[in-house]
């Protein structure tokens, strides 16, 4: 793993061909912070969770339309994850979770 960090565009990079996405913030063009994430999740026993567009729309409803939070789909995507994690059993009814909306929808005015 050292030589990956020291090396990181030999061993990560971004995906080449991607379609577009609600959630457009999370595609980098650049990972500079992939060996940081992938510290975090082998010492926190995490793993990445894809979903798809759907699922990413329908956190984003759940997520601005019970809170006064106005984040874009990008900032709700790690409700998607979340959602994901109930829906398969994957998380034990006494598990708290925290979930981070990290991205802010702007409304653009004429």
């Amino acid at each position: 793993m050292d030589d990956a960090v020291r090396h990181r565009s030999d061993y990560m990079w971004s995906w080449e061909a991607m379609g577009p996405s609600v959630a457009h913030g999370i595609r980098d063009d650049e990972t500079y912070d992939w060996w940081a994430l992938t510290r975090a999740m082998l010492e926190t026993g995490g793993y990445p969770i894809v979903v798809d567009e759907a699922e990413i729309v329908a956190a984003h409803a759940l997520g601005t339309n019970t809170t006064s939070i106005r984040a874009d789909e990008t900032g709700t995507a790690s409700l998607a994850g979340l959602l994901d994690l109930a829906l398969c059993g994957a998380l034990p009814s006494t598990q708290s979770c925290l979930v981070l909306f990290t991205g802010q929808s702007h409304t653009i005015s004429p």
